[in-house]
């Protein structure tokens, strides 16, 4: 059963524009018509070992996400983006990602993408065109990151978009309970450098 909120979005909501894109990805807003393509990735073992839920999500589970990320939408003042990611060559929503402003000028990022697409660089686009959208669009001063420490995968994507080390964190929104985590974070002084 649909809750009302699921209900009005799917009669109402007009389709997304991208926020912003890539020579090779559109970075949209999140419909409630996606759940099904992020239900395929996020109830992959291999996909969500590194998440704070590491268990694979569930069809509910995975509408609870799409609706959390509607229901975001409609706050004021805006204080989260939970956006898709689409493969311009074939519009398959390949992953997704979010940009939470909750810390005063900062803002966290955080990614998931689908395992058949790992290693061709689509993480890598993703987080700088995310960067570029917090700094330019979003006034930002900062943007932070964290990586379960086992992920060498996503470490290197923050390495390559310019982020530093920048502690430890025993709790991080998105990632393992009980697991220390790196996180990772660039300013906008040094993005522009």
């Amino acid at each position: 059963m649909l809750s009302s909120l699921s209900r009005w979005f799917r009669s109402t909501a007009p389709p997304c524009a991208p926020l912003t894109e890539t020579a090779r990805l559109l970075l949209r807003e999140m419909e409630y018509a996606d759940w099904a393509a992020i239900h395929g990735y996020r109830s992959d073992p291999e996909v969500t070992r590194y998440l704070g839920n590491p268990s694979p999500d569930t069809e509910w589970d995975t509408r609870g996400v799409v609706r959390s990320c509607l229901r975001r939408r409609l706050e004021q003042p805006r204080r989260f983006y939970g956006l898709v990611i689409v493969r311009r060559t074939d519009g398959e929503v390949i992953g997704d990602c979010e940009l939470s402003l909750d810390h005063a000028d900062e803002a966290l990022l955080g990614f998931v993408l689908r395992r058949d697409t790992w290693g061709q660089g689509y993480a890598t686009e993703t987080a700088r065109a995310v960067l570029e959208l917090a700094f330019t669009r979003l006034g930002r001063t900062r943007v932070r990151a964290g990586c379960h420490p086992e992920n060498a995968g996503s470490r290197r994507v923050l390495e390559k978009i310019g982020m530093q080390p920048d502690g430890v964190a025993e709790r991080f929104p998105g990632a393992p309970a009980g697991i220390p985590v790196p996180v990772f974070a660039i300013t906008r002084e040094q993005w522009e450098g």
